[in-house]
């Protein structure tokens, strides 16, 4: 059984109160400003994780370095996970993409939608089947973790 199995409500109740609020980088204030990563970790401090530790980063850190350092970072910071396909994404399940030359964007799967926050819109939900292609681009997923 995944974490938010029996949580799907109030999971759903949450991501959509992100929705609409502007893109920050290097923020995560509801309403105010939040990036995509601190988008993951405020939603998931939500339900008790964290709280997270999030390392400084450039806006174009992206484009120079391939270690993978946020996703790793706040994926090591998040218990009993496991990595799943993306033909088998659940519900509040966490998607990585890779920008640039490195995982550099993230997500939460819910109900056939992804919310993440884009730079220069803000906290949106694009349908899953054309989540990968926004801004002109196309943006491979690196990883999908379930929280078990």
């Amino acid at each position: 059984m995944a974490f938010f199995d029996d949580k799907q409500e109030k999971l759903q109740q949450e991501l959509e109160s992100w929705v609409d609020t502007p893109f920050r980088h290097k923020q995560g204030i509801k309403g105010t400003g939040v990036d995509c990563i601190h988008l993951v970790a405020r939603v998931l401090e939500s339900f008790g994780f964290g709280p997270f530790r999030i390392p400084d980063y450039a806006r174009d850190w992206h484009l120079h370095r391939t270690s993978g350092m946020l996703m790793n970072e706040v994926a090591a910071q998040i218990p009993n996970t496991s990595e799943v396909s993306i033909d088998d994404v659940k519900n509040g399940d966490i998607v990585f993409y890779h920008v640039g030359k490195d995982t550099a964007h993230a997500g939460i799967y819910f109900g056939g939608y992804i919310y993440h926050a884009i730079s220069g819109i803000g906290v949106v939900k694009i349908r899953w089947d054309q989540a990968l292609k926004f801004r002109n681009a196309t943006y491979a997923v690196a990883k999908v973790m379930r929280i078990n």
